[in-house]
């Protein structure tokens, strides 16, 4: 039995990043780094059992009128514990699944005509391994190569590349364990309202995607508000980390016994007693 989900808006790895800092001292190069080139999923989700094969495609869209230079290829992909996203080499993980997905798409970077589609088959072949147990991903990378240009002035200039992070996630059927370690908890104040910033590791061998809630009881035992993240839900890897920001949802000062539950709607749900002090201002 194969479980295929795709995402359309999940776990968005779009990003821009600062690719590097030309000096060039007779002229500087201009950039077109496009935003018309689209994909069809940001997510793949596949639920496999070992020695399963699993065949599909990924859409990649040129929305623009000019053609457009694409590099696909895989990397891994991994958070610290202070949230910074990791590429590492494609297979270096221990629990990478990219050797087990072949692209059926040149290394060299792919030009898309404006207003035309490609289609990148893929295929995921689990190995035959019985000791294979929870979550295995990977990240396809579709890069857009930036045009350049030349103009007669001397400046420094940053250049950026566009392009998508695809996580490719493959869940051996039910298998894996969940267990989740509390690392920290830290008050801040944003817009005169209190949150709890709660860090959570993943210590199990299957993602985790928990909503992260907070009750607050006073010296009677009383319920005096409750708080949860579930606009900010994020997939949690297998000894990855990430932190939530919780409302507290009162800013009357005092001191509160709390109840913080990870709850990751099913029926693995972890819970922790605590206390949260609100200062006078």
């Amino acid at each position: 039995m194969s479980l295929i989900q795709k995402f359309h808006c999940c776990h968005a790895l779009e990003y821009f990043s600062l690719l590097f800092l030309a000096i060039v001292l007779a002229f500087s190069l201009t950039l077109t780094a496009s935003g018309a080139v689209t994909v069809d999923d940001l997510t793949y989700l596949m639920e496999l059992s070992p020695g399963e094969v699993y065949r599909d495609y990924i859409e990649v869209k040129n929305t623009g009128r000019s053609a457009e230079r694409v590099s696909i290829y895989l990397t891994d992909y991994t958070l610290t514990r202070d949230g910074a996203a990791r590429y590492p080499d494609a297979g270096s993980l221990p629990r990478s699944n990219a050797g087990w997905i072949a692209l059926d798409v040149d290394p060299k970077p792919v030009e898309i005509p404006g207003g035309e589609t490609i289609r990148v088959p893929y295929t995921v072949r689990v190995p035959e391994n019985e000791d294979l147990a929870g979550t295995y991903w990977s990240m396809v990378n579709v890069i857009v190569e930036p045009s350049t240009g030349i103009e007669e002035s001397s400046e420094f200039h940053i250049k950026q590349t566009f392009g998508y992070g695809i996580q490719t996630i493959t869940n051996i059927g039910e298998s894996g364990e969940r267990m989740v370690k509390i690392l920290g908890l830290e008050r801040e104040k944003r817009g005169g309202e209190n949150f709890l910033r709660v860090k959570v590791k993943n210590t199990g061998e299957r993602m985790l995607e928990p909503v992260v809630s907070l009750e607050l009881y006073d010296r009677k035992g009383e319920l005096r508000s409750t708080g949860n993240n579930l606009n900010g839900k994020k997939i949690i890897y297998p000894d990855s980390s990430t932190s939530y920001r919780v409302p507290v949802g009162i800013n009357e000062p005092g001191r509160y016994e709390a109840l913080l539950i990870v709850n990751n709607l099913d029926r693995y749900v972890w819970g922790t007693q605590t206390t949260v002090e609100i200062s006078p201002e």
